[in-house]
């Protein structure tokens, strides 16, 4: 009986220890979070209607493809699909303040949409690709 006691009170404490530790660690988290903002280091914009091309290298099924696509088509807030939100257009609608903000001479808006796609199931440049392959494989998105 006595033991049964005592091992009920070292469980009680070291779950109370438990408790306190994960919630000092989480105040912690929570208080060394940076604030994440955007930094304009007064460089060229992209402005006006820019094209996402993509290259589909290797083998994706239509699904996969179409989670991409959709995404990259939400981007624009006059796409023909109605949007639920919040949407990824509402996000992109925020980096269009900072966009006008920084360029308030030229508040041309930034509109980008789906441009072509390639699909290059077979490897062409094998599985494992650098940055050559990368400027290799550019060119025929564009």
């Amino acid at each position: 009986m006595a033991s049964s006691y005592m091992l009920l009170q070292i469980t009680g404490l070291l779950c109370s220890l438990l408790i306190g530790c994960s919630l000092a660690a989480r105040q912690l988290a929570e208080s060394t979070q940076p604030m994440m903002g955007f930094q304009y280091h007064k460089g060229p914009l992209l402005r006006g209607k820019i094209p996402i091309n993509l290259i589909w290298y290797g083998r994706f099924d239509p699904t996969q493809r179409a989670v991409i696509s959709d995404f990259i088509t939400s981007l624009s807030s006059g796409s023909s699909h109605p949007q639920a939100q919040p949407s990824v257009a509402t996000w992109w609608n925020a980096i269009g303040k900072y966009h006008r903000l920084a360029s308030p001479m030229n508040p041309a808006s930034l509109s980008p949409f789906l441009g072509k796609q390639v699909m290059d199931e077979t490897y062409s440049l094998g599985k494992s690709l650098g940055n050559k392959h990368l400027a290799d494989l550019a060119p025929k998105a564009a």
